[in-house]
């Protein structure tokens, strides 16, 4: 089912509108049920759906900047500073539970009870980090979901982006697809699992980072010594 989600398109900045939210919340529970089958996955969808009722009933859902002040005041999610590298930190039902993550799980979070109230947002991948863009096209600004929903305008991303000497920062600041989301937490439990020298979890991650049909040929070779290296 992971493959038929990836798709075989190569534009990684593809959307669809109607079905990203959906799309990226289905393949962040495959990998979380792959890689740690006999953790809580099940309940991802019911808490999620559980917080974004919460938030309801808070009366938080007037529009998109009262649903995050609830969701990073109220519900005080908040990055894990303190365990940035845990794999846990990319489980949606472990975020869901510690409320604690890092931006990427964050940011999945957001956008879905960001949906659930009707409000569109994307997440953006700026190097080494991922924000949320509120609205069509980010046309309502971005939120930082890892330090408590801190906005930030389209200059200061584009600073983030300039800083690492990217060529192209019209591309950095484009939505990511569901399928770039599912590769860049593969990437971020790859080193997870290694740092915590967890074999399986890497094999299980590497096995399905191998299964990306638009993985270029140098990332295939590391992924395939990462997964020979702990046979």
């Amino acid at each position: 089912m992971f493959r038929e989600l990836v798709g075989e398109d190569r534009s990684l900045y593809a959307l669809q509108p109607g079905k990203s939210v959906e799309t990226t919340l289905e393949l962040l529970l495959c990998i979380e049920a792959h890689c740690r089958p006999r953790g809580d996955w099940r309940s991802i969808k019911e808490t999620l759906a559980t917080l974004a009722n919460d938030c309801s009933t808070a009366g938080a859902g007037a529009d998109s900047r009262d649903v995050l002040r609830w969701l990073f005041e109220e519900a005080a999610f908040a990055g894990n500073r303190n365990q940035y590298g845990a794999s846990s930190n990319s489980m949606l039902s472990e975020v869901l539970h510690t409320r604690r993550g890092i931006p990427i799980s964050l940011c999945v979070i957001a956008q879905s009870v960001l949906s659930d109230h009707g409000f569109e947002s994307h997440l953006i991948g700026l190097p080494g980090h991922v924000v949320l863009g509120l609205g069509d096209s980010a046309s309502e600004g971005f939120v930082d979901c890892f330090n408590s929903g801190r906005r930030l305008t389209h200059d200061q991303c584009v600073a983030m982006a300039a800083v690492a000497g990217l060529s192209s920062i019209a591309e950095t600041l484009k939505p990511m697809a569901p399928a770039l989301v599912a590769l860049r937490t593969l990437n971020n439990l790859l080193n997870s699992f290694e740092s915590e020298r967890d074999a399986a979890g890497l094999a299980r991650a590497a096995a399905l980072r191998l299964t990306v049909p638009f993985l270029g040929p140098d990332d295939v070779q590391s992924t395939m010594a990462l997964l020979a290296h702990t046979n």
